[in-house]
């Protein structure tokens, strides 16, 4: 083998990596068009999971400039969406609740849905 210890190891595969970029590229996208219905329905599966919710909500908090820190566990069994008590922490709270109060004004929703981030997570 070309390589003596795992950092080796890695870097020779980084290597061989950027040399046959284009091979790679083309053999992914063979198998996209000979596998497309199998990877879309496993790709769905996955968004529709909780993993995938989260991995959704993570993304559209980094877009805002806003951390995804989750200090409670999930307690909800219904329909949820995350709410973010600061800019840092978020915490599931059930849909309904979340949108009875939607307002332009950030610091008014926070209050007034903290309010039952409270009585929820006592």
């Amino acid at each position: 083998m070309p390589y003596s210890n795992h950092n080796d190891k890695i870097q020779w595969g980084r290597d061989y990596y950027q040399k046959n970029k284009k091979e790679f590229a083309i053999e992914n996208h063979n198998y996209y068009l000979k596998n497309k219905n199998k990877i879309l329905k496993q790709m769905n599966k996955y968004n529709k999971s909780e993993k995938g919710k989260i991995r959704d909500a993570k993304h559209k908090a980094k877009r805002k400039k806003l951390g995804f820190n989750l200090p409670y566990e999930n307690i909800i069994n219904e329909r949820f969406q995350y709410h973010h008590i600061n800019n840092k922490n978020v915490v599931a709270i059930p849909e309904d609740l979340h949108q009875l109060y939607i307002s332009n004004n950030l610091i008014n929703h926070r209050f007034m849905v903290n309010q039952i981030v409270k009585q929820i997570y006592k």
